[in-house]
């Protein structure tokens, strides 16, 4: 259930049904019913189980520190305010490329990026074409593969909690 989730970003609602489904795995293979009225976290203990929620944000914590400690990282942009498609393209032109030269990437990279109007747009289109820069595809409607806006969300909830749950979350 876990594979991949560091990378997905999840709603309250959709992490909770997660939970659930879990939760019915958990009893069916303890062979408990609901109608035994066995609280969760007897469950969780007896399985020997931490909570889901906890678990995916570990792992994207984990993933985070993978990237943060890479030998050669790529080249870094800050962005201060909206971007648009004008502002990509210098990102491109200017981080992107070479970034792929000094991490002596050879030709077969390919760049991924979701459906947002300013990496489909006419300009940006015809921006990597001219680049020759080969993009993958990207059905419409895909949920947003970027890590770290989940990873920031994570934080965020973490520095304004009360004190000492930031190291609880973290050691989990």
């Amino acid at each position: 259930m876990l594979y991949g989730l560091e990378t997905v970003s999840l709603r309250k609602r959709q992490e909770s049904e997660l939970e659930v489904a879990e939760l019915k795995m958990l009893r069916f293979s303890l062979g408990v019913t609901r109608l035994d009225r066995i609280r969760n976290e007897y469950i969780r203990g007896t399985a020997h189980v931490g909570c889901l929620g906890d678990k995916v944000r570990e792992a994207r914590l984990r993933w985070f520190g993978h990237v943060q400690w890479r030998e050669r990282p790529g080249r870094l942009a800050v962005i201060s305010g909206t971007m648009n498609s004008a502002d990509y393209q210098k990102i491109l032109k200017e981080n992107v490329r070479p970034s792929v030269c000094d991490l002596k990437l050879k030709r077969t990279w390919v760049l991924q990026q979701d459906n947002d109007p300013k990496h489909t747009s006419k300009s940006t289109s015809e921006w990597l074409k001219n680049n020759k820069m080969k993009t993958l595809e990207w059905p419409s409607q895909s949920p947003d593969l970027n890590p770290i806006e989940m990873l920031w969300h994570d934080l965020k909830k973490l520095v304004c909690s009360p004190p000492g749950t930031v190291l609880q979350a973290v050691s989990v």
